[in-house]
């Protein structure tokens, strides 16, 4: 099957619509439609094989346009709006794609790139494209790129991963069984469509037939009354997410008890954070999801383990990512690729239907992520339990995760290190009980700049002029003398590490 097969598929079950807060509603038979339509629009405009990158908040415009792209034989190319406008300039000038769509929210951003642009959601714009006769369906053969999602890179640029429909569809076949999802529920989508999270999630929706709610941004308020407005039965949260409802001004949580399943990943969760959310909607069922861009979902926590953890009578299961899904397989391996025992944490290697093609235009990044065997090394350790669950631990990777967000250390630390008062600098992830980690910098200075709250202040300044709010530290520290340094004269940050992370029972968040 591919996407367009899933889409008209969906049309003819005659689920819920799709609907926005603000009122506008489409059936899958209506959106299958539009796709048709954009899609001729875009063959007309751009040619065979167009590649469409999107800069924007979700909609129905946004998962139209993606869908277009993919039926007229092109390939959808979302990008993170939360990054800094250098950042996203330097990957759309990497991905070339024919047409950049943006909404209101991001009007006028990347103004240095010089390509094609359009307004996704205004008439003269992506409602132009709309405006002429349906064509068939042009998606590529099975096994073709159908859409490239940035993840981020140690190196500083992140990196486009190429995904085929039969992952894509893979995904969704998962998650419609692991969430027991019908054409009768209605899921609330929260994440950003930039993320495997938000999307796959759409894809889940458009396989199972059902209706769903597009929220533009989560918001903590908002969000919660969207979920009761339109009866959603589902919603997608990152740990964060649920923390940022629970603590809101004016909470009311007893406002989503409508909710049936509550699906989450991204990030780690706290037992605390799960027993809070339990006590704050009894009865709904959490759900939680354990992948990466590249690969995913490679594990699912179901229902079952979360009432059982929370009852008292496996209390295990409450640090446990989950069991591996269907048609994926699971090796954890020490440094030398052998096999670890039961309980032994190792890298985690996986393989199966959900794999990436590879990293667009980088074959020496795919080459060093895979594995023997076609297995994708994920960078982050862990063991498997008694029950064949995998529990996280640790990440190779030196990758902070930010409220469901990935910060990769280097990329921060090149631009710190580019500030006239910093010597040498290491980024680590802090544990935080609002966003999992934050992104904390460690400062050797120079000395003609002693140490002061305003230098602080004007290094965090320097950041944020440069890099995406999200990468930022949170918390800056000067060191009282040089950082400590590994034989080979690296920064020790599991040196740093060790201390910050003392006491705690798992090095992520």
């Amino acid at each position: 099957m591919q996407v367009t097969d899933a889409l008209a598929r969906a049309a003819g079950l005659g689920g819920e619509a799709l609907r926005t807060p603000d009122g506008q509603a489409s059936g899958w038979r209506d959106l299958a439609d539009r796709v048709a339509r954009g899609a001729a629009g875009l063959l007309e405009e751009l040619g065979p094989a167009p590649v469409v990158a999107l800069l924007a908040e979700n909609s129905l415009d946004y998962l139209v346009a993606v869908l277009a792209a993919i039926h007229a034989g092109g390939r959808a190319m979302p990008l993170n709006h939360r990054l800094g406008d250098p950042e996203i300039e330097a990957l759309l000038m990497r991905g070339g794609p024919d047409l950049l769509l943006t909404d209101a929210a991001n009007d006028g951003r990347a103004a240095g790139w010089p390509g094609r642009r359009m307004r996704l959601d205004a008439p003269d714009g992506w409602g132009a494209l709309e405006q002429v006769p349906p064509v068939p369906s042009r998606e590529v053969a099975a096994g073709g790129a159908v859409l490239t999602l940035f993840t981020g890179g140690t190196t500083g640029l992140p990196r486009g991963v190429d995904l085929s429909a039969a992952a894509l569809l893979g995904n969704a076949r998962i998650g419609v069984e692991a969430l027991s999802l019908g054409p009768r529920d209605i899921c609330c989508f929260t994440a950003p469509f930039f993320h495997i999270g938000g999307l796959a999630l759409a894809f889940c929706a458009m396989v199972a037939g059902a209706g769903g709610v597009v929220v533009p941004r989560f918001d903590p308020q908002e969000t919660p009354r969207a979920i009761a407005g339109h009866r959603a039965s589902l919603v997608f949260l990152t740990p964060t997410m649920m923390a940022m409802v629970l603590d809101a001004p004016g909470a009311q949580p007893k406002r989503m008890q409508g909710l049936r399943r509550i699906f989450y990943g991204a990030s780690p969760i706290s037992p605390a954070l799960l027993r809070r959310i339990d006590a704050a909607w009894p009865g709904v069922d959490l759900i939680q999801a354990y992948g990466q861009t590249e690969i995913c979902p490679l594990a699912i926590l179901p229902a079952e383990d979360h009432r059982r953890a929370l009852a008292g009578e496996d209390t295990e299961a409450l640090g446990a990512a989950g069991y591996p899904t269907p048609g994926h397989e699971l090796r954890i391996v020490d440094a030398a690729g052998r096999e670890c025992p039961t309980g032994t944490p190792g890298e985690v290697w996986a393989r199966g239907p959900t794999a990436m093609l590879g990293y667009r235009d980088d074959p020496e990044a795919t080459q060093a992520a895979l594995a023997p065997g076609g297995f994708v090394r994920t960078g982050d350790v862990g063991f498997l339990d008694g029950r064949g669950r995998l529990h996280l631990v640790d990440r190779l990777k030196d990758m902070i995760v930010t409220g469901g967000e990935n910060v990769y250390s280097t990329e921060v630390e090149n631009i710190l290190a580019a500030h006239p008062a910093v010597a040498r600098v290491a980024v680590i992830g802090l544990p935080d009980p609002r966003w999992g980690e934050r992104v904390h910098a460690v400062v050797e200075l120079r000395p003609e700049h002693p140490p002061a709250d305003a230098l602080a202040a004007e290094i965090g300044a320097f950041a944020r002029s440069r890099l995406g709010g999200f990468k930022c530290p949170r918390s800056i520290a000067f060191s009282e003398g040089p950082l400590p340094l590994t034989g080979a004269g690296k920064v020790a940050k599991a040196e740093l590490r060790r201390a910050a992370w003392a006491g705690q029972g798992r090095q992520v968040g």
